[in-house]
């Protein structure tokens, strides 16, 4: 979880991009990940950018459509 952490405190001092590249994806998808595995992480409060630009991100089309579901 350490490793976890210090990955989301990098996000959150990185700009990422409005359109995206692969770096966008791949975070978008490790954070849409930690959301649905680690739900009790709560990395938005810690990482108000980062939340902010995931709100936008996790709206795309693409990531509607692939969103995991509960089983």
């Amino acid at each position: 979880m350490t490793t976890v952490k210090a990955g989301l405190d990098a996000l959150e001092r990185v700009k990422l991009a409005e359109v995206p590249t692969i770096a966008e994806i791949a975070a978008g998808c490790a954070l849409g990940y930690l959301d649905f595995r680690y739900g009790d992480l709560k990395w938005r409060e810690s990482h108000p950018k980062l939340a902010e630009w995931f709100a936008k991100y996790s709206q795309y089309p693409s990531m509607l459509e692939t969103a995991p579901t509960a089983a």
